[in-house]
């Protein structure tokens, strides 16, 4: 019976840890290298925030045809 529930929680580690796995590949903002230049079409948005883990400042820009932003280092 023991042997039984142990199984089971590995398992669930094990899931989890394929979850975990597959969210840092999907997800987009570990993706994106934005630099200083902002391309053409991006519009200011007048939002500015800082990033707190790389306590950097950023602008954000807006393109209305495709509806991308844009995070431009300060």
């Amino acid at each position: 019976m023991w042997k039984g529930i142990f199984i089971y929680f590995c398992v669930q580690v094990i899931i989890f840890l394929i979850i975990l796995m597959i969210a840092k590949r999907k997800d987009k903002r570990l993706q994106d290298n934005h630099g200083t230049e902002v391309p053409n079409g991006y519009l200011f948005t007048g939002e500015i925030y800082f990033d707190p883990i790389t306590r950097e400042k950023y602008e954000v820009y807006y393109n209305e045809m495709n509806g991308k932003r844009f995070h431009k280092k300060c």
